[in-house]
């Protein structure tokens, strides 16, 4: 069972892993945590069990807000029965990729027990087969090659800002991982140049200029931000951001790279 790191939210300090990588969550877990520990009676569990995902979440939060003891009890729910998941599959600190409140990513380990107490049920929620760590992004990503199923997840930006990226830096990253899981490290490298010789002279299309992070807006320098580039103003952009993003990117290939290329290696 893991040790030594934090069982609440914890992410790998490796920044980049290849392997197979699945992704675990408890199926309505506050509402499980607070049947378990008889904060709620199971009327109002059904009740809340069948209910919207948005009203279920505002109810809990009204619990929380008016007592806080409800949140201690699913915040040391959630921990028991992680712990319960982690012993019962034989997972170690090495296993785990991330841990994100009620969700779990978990690196070559077979799941076989994901059912606790009749109700609490870690559900599989996704298979990945790469994982990088760029800056405070995490980003997961899975190809399979018989059937061209393409997906990426990254953590650290909202869906409604990603879906700005969409056909555009995520194009990119997902076009360079699948070249690093396919082609390898080398072939890589080589798309990794090209495209951040085109980023720098600023002949991308204006969309690969708007920055990779929260905000998601291009950057006119002197503090000033928009959401909209028109082509005849990219050549006014601070470029800076993304760039920093390809830089650590190369540096994270870099290491891997001269890693497998030492000698007696």
């Amino acid at each position: 069972m893991i040790k030594n790191i934090n069982r609440v939210n914890y992410v790998t300090s490796t920044k980049y892993i290849s392997g197979v990588i699945e992704e675990y969550d408890i199926a309505k877990a506050n509402i499980n945590m607070l049947l378990v520990a008889g904060k709620i009676d199971k009327k109002t569990y059904d009740f809340l069990y069948n209910a919207d995902k948005q009203y279920r979440e505002v109810y809990i939060g009204k619990l929380i807000k008016d007592d806080k003891s409800y949140d201690t009890v699913i915040k040391k729910g959630l921990i028991y029965y992680k712990d319960l998941f982690y012993q019962a599959n034989s997972i170690e600190d090495d296993n785990i990729v991330s841990i994100h409140n009620d969700s779990i990513y978990v690196l070559n380990k077979p799941i076989t027990a994901t059912v606790f107490d009749d109700f609490v049920n870690f559900k599989f929620k996704g298979k990945y087969i790469a994982f990088w760590k760029i800056f405070s992004l995490e980003i997961y990503y899975y190809y399979d090659l018989i059937s061209s199923v393409e997906r990426i997840e990254i953590k650290g930006i909202n869906d409604e800002k990603l879906s700005l990226h969409e056909l555009y830096f995520i194009e990119f990253l997902k076009t360079l991982f699948l070249e690093r899981e396919t082609n390898g490290l080398e072939a890589c490298l080589d798309l990794l140049k090209t495209f951040t010789r085109n980023y720098l002279d600023k002949s991308l299309d204006p969309n690969y200029y708007r920055e990779f992070n929260p905000s998601s807006l291009f950057n006119f320098g002197r503090g000033y931000y928009s959401k909209y580039c028109l082509p005849n103003q990219v050549q006014y952009l601070d470029i800076t951001y993304n760039n920093y993003i390809l830089r650590e990117i190369f540096s994270i290939l870099s290491i891997d790279y001269f890693s497998k290329n030492k000698p007696g290696a």
